[in-house]
């Protein structure tokens, strides 16, 4: 197993938590929203897993299907973000519009200007998909220092 496969699959444990953090914080009826996140995140963690376990050499086709639909689902996420998660800090807001501005321009430079091949999309995107969840995880953790359980979020 490679490195983006265990990537994937600590993703897909981290949004136990996280979601669970994020639970804790939100009102009782915010919980179709947090249902959501979670499907998203453990979509783009098993997308990731699977960049990682499908290899370009044995089956190249499959491996970019894959990938192209880890950044499809991981740049919604981005986009849905403060939408799924609405009390989050402004600042945030900003960071999400920075990195899907900096995922659509990797994209760019892929498909039709042709500067990046395959091999550096995905590095570039793995980067970005984990800064942005990084920071994700640590905009939570800061608003659960901050603020009373229940009292942020509803549908």
């Amino acid at each position: 197993m490679k490195g983006a496969a265990h990537a994937g699959l600590v993703i897909i444990t981290l949004t136990h938590h996280l979601t669970h953090d994020i639970q804790q914080l939100s009102a009782t009826d915010a919980t179709s929203r947090i249902r959501v996140l979670r499907a998203w995140l453990i979509t783009v963690g098993a997308l990731f897993a699977g960049v990682g376990m499908v290899s370009v050499d044995e089956a190249e086709p499959l491996h970019i299907v894959i990938a192209t639909t880890m950044s499809v689902a991981f740049a919604g996420l981005i986009a849905a973000s403060g939408w799924l998660v609405p009390w989050l800090p402004r600042s945030f807001a900003f960071v999400f519009v920075i990195v899907l501005g900096a995922f659509g321009f990797v994209a760019l430079l892929m498909w039709p200007i042709g500067y990046f091949n395959l091999t550096a999309m995905e590095l570039l995107s793995s980067i970005l998909l984990l800064t942005w969840l990084l920071l994700f995880v640590r905009a939570i953790a800061a608003t659960a220092d901050d603020d009373q359980p229940g009292a942020l979020m509803s549908d």
